[in-house]
C-alpha cells in the first residue's frame, strides 16, 4: 500500500504472567477511551450482536465438523522439507496479497504486547484471554529469541478485543493511540465486514531498516474459544513480520483455517525471520540464500 502500512484482514471466510493478573491491561486514558465506545446498546443493537455471536458460532462449528481449526503443532499428515520452508518463507514474509515482492520487515526493537478489552467482554473472558495471550507471548519470545514481552500498560503492539459496536466507535481512540494511521486505514479497521474474523495493522518506521514502529490487532469479542485462539495466534505472528497468506501447510498462514495454532512449520518461519543474519529492509535477492542455509539446518535432508 502507498502508506507503507502492512494491513492484514485475516480469517476471511471463502464463500466464498502472573498470579492475580489484571484483566484489563491499559492505562487509565485508554480504559476511558474504550469505555466511551460501549455505552448501553439499544435493544436492536443487542439483538444484532447476539446474531453475530450465533453467526461466528456456526462458522466455528462448520469448520470443526470438516476437521479444521486443528491444534496439533506437528501433524503426521502434513510434512514439509527445507525447499518448501524456503518457498513458504518468501511467500509469507516477502510477498503481499496484491502480488509482487516486498522488503523483509520485522521488529528491530523490543516488542511489548498489551491486551485491552471493550466493556462488552466479561471479566471471566478477559482472564481467559489474558492467560492465553501471556502464554503465547512467552512462547514467541523463546521461538524468535527476540525481546518480546507481555505489557501491563499499552505497548507498541496493542491487541483490542471488541464487539461490533465497540469496533465501529474506535476511530477517535485509533487516531490518538496509533499516530500516522491514515483515515482510509482507520475506516478499514472500524468498518471491517463480518466475514473478516480479525485483523492486524503493522506500521513501519520511515527508515525501513528500523523495522516496525507499532502494531494493532483486532479480535472480535463475539468469537467463541477456538476461533479466539486462532485469531490471537495468527494476528500476533503476522504482526511480527509474516504478513501474507499462501497455500502453506501445515500453517496458520493459510486462509483455509485448517490449523488454529502456530505449527512447527510456522515456528521455523519465525526463527528464520529473527535470525541475526537478516534485518528489515533486505530485498528478496539478499534474503533467499540466507533462508536456504537456515532452512537446511532446521529441516536436514
Amino acid at each position: 500500500m502507498g502508506s507503507g502500512f502492512v494491513v492484514r484482514l485475516s480469517k476471511m471466510m471463502r464463500i466464498a504472567w502472573i498470579s492475580g493478573l489484571a484483566a484489563l491491561v491499559l492505562t487509565a486514558a485508554t480504559q476511558s477511551a474504550l469505555s466511551q465506545t460501549g455505552a448501553s446498546p439499544t435493544q436492536a443493537s443487542a439483538q444484532a450482536l447476539s446474531g453475530l455471536e450465533r453467526y461466528y458460532a456456526e462458522v466455528e462449528t462448520s469448520l470443526l465438523s470438516r476437521g479444521f481449526l486443528r491444534q496439533d503443532a506437528e501433524p503426521a499428515d502434513a510434512t514439509f522439507d527445507a525447499a518448501t520452508l524456503v518457498r513458504d518463507f518468501v511467500q509469507i514474509a516477502m510477498r503481499h496479497e496484491y502480488g509482487g515482492n516486498s522488503p523483509l520487515m520485522r521488529w528491530e526493537q523490543p516488542v511489548a504486547i498489551s491486551l485491552a478489552f471493550g466493556p462488552s467482554v466479561s471479566q471471566q473472558q478477559r482472564s481467559r484471554d489474558t492467560q492465553s495471550v501471556q502464554g503465547y507471548v512467552r512462547h514467541l519470545a523463546k521461538v524468535t529469541d527476540h525481546p518480546i514481552r507481555f505489557a501491563q500498560t499499552a505497548g507498541n503492539f496493542q491487541i483490542l478485543v471488541v464487539n461490533e459496536r465497540e469496533l465501529r466507535g474506535l476511530g477517535t481512540y485509533l487516531r490518538s493511540s496509533m499516530p500516522g494511521l491514515s483515515d482510509r486505514t482507520i475506516r478499514r479497521i472500524t468498518r471491517m465486514p463480518k466475514n473478516h474474523f480479525c485483523m492486524v495493522v503493522a506500521v513501519p518506521f520511515a527508515e525501513r531498516s528500523a523495522g516496525y514502529r507499532n502494531a494493532l490487532a483486532i479480535v472480535r469479542a463475539e468469537h467463541s474459544e477456538r476461533m479466539r485462539t486462532s485469531c490471537f495466534h495468527e494476528e500476533i505472528a503476522q504482526g511480527l513480520g509474516l504478513p501474507n497468506d499462501c497455500d502453506a501447510r501445515p500453517s496458520i498462514f493459510n486462509d483455509d483455517e485448517e490449523f488454529a495454532v502456530l505449527t512447527r512449520h510456522d515456528e521455523y518461519l519465525l526463527k528464520m525471520l529473527y535470525s541475526d543474519r537478516l534485518s528489515s529492509g533486505m530485498p528478496v535477492s539478499t534474503v533467499q540464500p540466507v533462508v536456504e542455509h537456515l532452512a537446511a539446518r532446521l529441516v536436514p535432508g
